[in-house]
C-alpha cells in the first residue's frame, strides 16, 4: 500500500513518477503537512487547556471575592463583639473593614486579567486597574456591579448572593460601630461625669462597710484610696467587694456575644469622692476615682 497524502487523501501508487516525499496528486510535501498538522493538534490542545484552567481559576476568585466578606463578617459577631473597650474593638473593626475592601479589590483586579477584561463603553465592561479603583473607592457600589460584569467573560453570575453578602458586612460594620460608641458613652459617662454632690446635714446615710483584716480600720464611712489601691485587674466581683464592701449604685450593665459587663460605684469618705470599677463576666477590667483620701 503506497503512502497517502494527508493533505488531498490521494494513495500513492507505484506507477507514479512523482518524487517520493511529494504527493503526485497535489504536490504537497509529505513531512510538511505531517508537521503542519502536528502543530495545530498542539494549538487546539493547547487552547483546551486554557480554558479549561480559566475556567477553574474563575470559580476560585469567585468564591475567594464572595469568602473574604463573609469571613469578615463572622470576624465582626464572633470577634469584635467579644471585646472590652481596652481591647479596640473600633480599631479592629476598621482593620477588618479595610482588609475585606482592599482584598476585594484586588482579588477583582486579578481576576479581570487573567479573563482578559478590557474597557469596553458599550457593554459596560472595564479594565483590570480600572475595576480595582472601583471596588476601593465605591465597594457598596463596585462590588457586587463587578460580581455581575464578570459573566461576559465567561465567570459565574454572582450577582445575586453578592448584593447578600454586601449587605450582611456593611449592615454589620454599621451595627458594632454604633454598640462600640454607645458603650464608650456609657464609660465616659460612669467614669469621668460623675459630679460631686452637694453636702446635705442628715440626709447622707452612707452604709457602713466592713473590710478585711488587712484594713487599718475595721469599719469605714466609704472607700479610701489605700483600699482603692489595693483593688487589681482581674480580680473577682466577690475579691473586691471584701476589701471596699459592697457597691453603691450599678451605673450600668450589657450584654453581648455572652459576655456581661457591668459598672459599679462606690462612694469615698469625703462628699464628692467615688470610684468606679468595671466586671466583664465576674472579672474586673478598668477601674477609676476621684477624690479619694
Amino acid at each position: 500500500m503506497g503512502k497517502q497524502c494527508l493533505k488531498c487523501g490521494y494513495e500513492r501508487k507505484a506507477s507514479d513518477l512523482a518524487p517520493e516525499y511529494e504527493c503526485p496528486k497535489c504536490g504537497a510535501i509529505y513531512s510538511k503537512v505531517e508537521a503542519a498538522l502536528s502543530r495545530n493538534r498542539l494549538v487546539v490542545s493547547d487552547a483546551g487547556r486554557n480554558v479549561k484552567q480559566s475556567a477553574n481559576s474563575s470559580v476560585i476568585y469567585g468564591i475567594l471575592l464572595l469568602a473574604l466578606p463573609v469571613i469578615s463578617t463572622f470576624l465582626i459577631w464572633f470577634w469584635i463583639a467579644g471585646m472590652n473597650l481596652l481591647q479596640a474593638p473600633g480599631q479592629a473593626l476598621s482593620i477588618i473593614g479595610i482588609i475585606t475592601i482592599a482584598g476585594t479589590a484586588l482579588i477583582a483586579a486579578v481576576e479581570a486579567s487573567q479573563v482578559g477584561m478590557v474597557s469596553d463603553r458599550k457593554n459596560g465592561t472595564y479594565g483590570p486597574i480600572a475595576w480595582f479603583f472601583i471596588v476601593l473607592l465605591i465597594w457598596v457600589i463596585g462590588y457586587p456591579a463587578y460580581l455581575y460584569k464578570r459573566r461576559q467573560y465567561g465567570c459565574t453570575n454572582f450577582l445575586v448572593i453578592g448584593l447578600i453578602v454586601t449587605f450582611a458586612f456593611v449592615g454589620s460594620q454599621v451595627l458594632m460601630g454604633f454598640a462600640i460608641d454607645k458603650k464608650a458613652d456609657e464609660v465616659r459617662s460612669a467614669l469621668g461625669l460623675i459630679l460631686p454632690e452637694e453636702p446635705e446635714s442628715n440626709s447622707i446615710n452612707l452604709e457602713k462597710k466592713k473590710v478585711d483584716s488587712g484594713s487599718a480600720t475595721a469599719i469605714a464611712d466609704g472607700v479610701t484610696l489605700s483600699q482603692y489601691s489595693r483593688v487589681e485587674t482581674g480580680m473577682s466581683y466577690d475579691q473586691v467587694i471584701k476589701i471596699l464592701g459592697r457597691p453603691d449604685q450599678e451605673l450600668s450593665r450589657s450584654e453581648m456575644a455572652g459576655y456581661v459587663t457591668v459598672m459599679y460605684m462606690w462612694r469615698g469618705v469625703t462628699a464628692g469622692a467615688n470610684m468606679n470599677a468595671m466586671f466583664q463576666n465576674d472579672a474586673l477590667i478598668n477601674k477609676a476615682q476621684f477624690g479619694l483620701r
